[in-house]
């Protein structure tokens, strides 16, 4: 029945996914705006690794399928076009001899990695244009060209509609592309193809079944301990017991947020810093000069704290105030990252000066409720005990390590 119907399982596919309908088969597969045939078996590419260099993971603000609304508005999109009539049989016939052969590498790297630069000039000269490269895109794709040209190794890069370069090498170069890869220090994550059985993972293929089995090694950059909890509920004591005994900096989402929103409405920036009265007077504004910011960019503050910890040459630091689902989903991709909840009762927070306003209803305060967390923290009086701490230390170092 799959045979017979797959011309329709591969359009319904296309519907949800294209990245999807080149899934239907194994090996390397041609797909244009009719058919999605196999063009290389899956032995005829087992000579080859694949890597996903990670530089941002978050969705993108111009969708592919924008993207490609707009494409015939660039004067490079009829020389594109044309150009890959004419050079897919090539890039063809030289994968499939790539494992022996060094030229007809060299007329497949160049095919693929020419086609995705003009891919790239076409959607920033198309109207309305769509940028995905970053500058560490760049500037990575730059060192590890000096760094092929010194080598001379078998290993090409693609990019799609992303800042994420996909690397191609040859498996009997892996030993010398690996640790060069993994000794820059630019990227977020790294997604390494570990398939034993011949070819190379492209696309969204089975990716859950695939992280389970360990045949694809996720390696992040950066580790962050995010907390999370309730006004008053000791955050800030923990993420400051924390940095004091892990020697980790630590950063607060709301830092940003104090700060641009005194800067806006001329209120003492430091002084806010310091006065909690202060703090609780203006809280309520914040809050929806917070969200009101974030509904046209939903991670700017998230951002922000990200390149200010990460400039300092940090790969493990303390997020002390995570407060929204988003956060959490931020740093959950960007990192790898171990969500700990603070416990408080309600009587311990007022105790210690907390009264019940309208902003303890907000996402703010609510929307990490029910987030799945890795640890929780009970903080129940000022007078925690150091084997509380030091067993949560211990916790947070193995989950990292592990």
């Amino acid at each position: 029945v799959f045979f017979r119907h797959d011309y329709w399982i591969m359009n319904w596919s296309r519907i949800g996914s294209g990245s999807a309908s080149r899934s239907i088969y194994d090996g390397i597969v041609r797909w244009d705006h009719q058919t999605i045939d196999q063009v290389i078996t899956t032995e005829e590419c087992s000579h080859l690794d694949h890597c996903v260099v990670v530089f941002n993971p978050m969705p993108k603000k111009v969708t592919s399928s924008d993207g490609h609304r707009s494409v015939d508005t660039s004067l490079f999109q009829f020389f594109r076009r044309n150009g890959t009539f004419e050079s897919m049989p090539r890039v063809i016939q030289a994968l499939k001899k790539s494992s022996t052969s060094i030229s007809d590498w060299q007329t497949f790297q160049h095919i693929m990695e020419n086609d995705a630069m003009v891919m790239h000039a076409v959607m920033c000269t198309s109207s309305p244009p769509a940028k995905y490269l970053n500058r560490p895109c760049t500037e990575f794709l730059d060192r590890f060209m000096q760094f092929r040209h010194k080598t001379g190794l078998r290993v090409a890069f693609t990019i799609d509609a992303g800042p994420n370069p996909h690397l191609i090498w040859h498996k009997d170069d892996a030993s010398k592309v690996l640790p060069w890869l993994k000794s820059d220090n630019t990227w977020v994550k790294l997604l390494i193809n570990r398939e034993e059985k011949g070819g190379v993972l492209l696309g969204k293929q089975k990716y859950q079944e695939y992280m389970s089995q360990k045949l694809i090694e996720d390696i992040a950059q950066y580790n962050v301990i995010f907390i999370s909890g309730k006004r008053y509920g000791g955050k800030s004591w923990l993420a400051n017991k924390l940095s004091e005994i892990m020697k980790f900096p630590s950063f607060a989402l709301s830092d940003s947020i104090k700060e641009s929103y005194c800067m806006k409405n001329k209120v003492d920036y430091e002084e806010m810093l310091k006065n909690r009265e202060l703090k609780e007077e203006h809280r309520s504004k914040m809050v929806v000069y917070a969200e009101e910011t974030i509904a046209s960019d939903c991670h700017v503050w998230d951002w922000t704290l990200w390149e200010k910890a990460t400039k300092l040459a940090n790969k493990t630091f303390i997020v002390s105030d995570g407060r929204r689902p988003g956060d959490l989903k931020f740093f959950k991709r960007m990192s790898n990252c171990v969500h700990v909840r603070v416990e408080c009762p309600d009587s311990v927070r007022a105790s210690r000066g907390w009264k019940k306003t309208e902003v303890d209803a907000k996402d703010s305060e609510t929307g990490l409720d029910d987030a799945e967390y890795d640890f929780t923290f009970q903080s129940v009086s000022s007078e925690t005990s150091d084997s509380d701490l030091q067993d949560l230390v211990t916790s947070i170092k193995n989950a990292f390590s592990g």
